[in-house]
């Protein structure tokens, strides 16, 4: 009877090493790998800014009213582009990851760019349409259209 009871105290420390490792729920805001899946695949593409709203006054700035253009380019391979005015300003490797949103206390994905310091919330995604927001107060919302090239 005592070897029974070794047994299952051994399995049980054993064991428990594995039970608190298979079990992260940090995945994603839903707790599963196939909704950042989701995400990464319906993000990938070439997306024109249309429209920002933000700061202090709700300032709202289009293109035309600040004479900038700006593409951003996600590529599958994991590289974040953004051109402006067609030119290339910056490349750089993303990830997406579950952030808590500074405004909402909410957990939602963001990309997190790695030569940025900063995280963009995924506020809204459709097939032709991405809205990004920057995670703090008084920050700004950019509208996003797909397009094709």
């Amino acid at each position: 009877m005592k070897s029974l009871q070794k047994f299952l105290l051994l399995c049980f420390f054993i064991g428990i090493p594995f039970f608190m490792t298979g079990c992260d729920d940090d995945d994603d805001i839903n707790g599963n790998e196939t909704d950042n899946v989701i995400i990464v695949d319906s993000i990938i593409g070439t997306w024109e800014w249309v429209s920002s709203i933000g700061g202090i006054a709700g300032n709202y700035i289009t293109p035309d009213s600040i004479g900038i253009t700006k593409i951003i380019d996600i590529k599958p391979q994991s590289i974040f582009e953004i051109y402006q005015n067609d030119t290339l300003i910056l490349s750089s490797f993303f990830g997406i990851y579950p952030i808590e949103s500074i405004i909402t206390g909410d957990t939602t994905q963001a990309i997190v760019i790695d030569d940025l310091d900063i995280a963009l919330l995924i506020s809204y995604i459709s097939s032709d349409t991405l809205i990004l927001s920057e995670n703090c107060i008084d920050c700004y919302s950019s509208t996003y259209i797909r397009i094709t090239l």
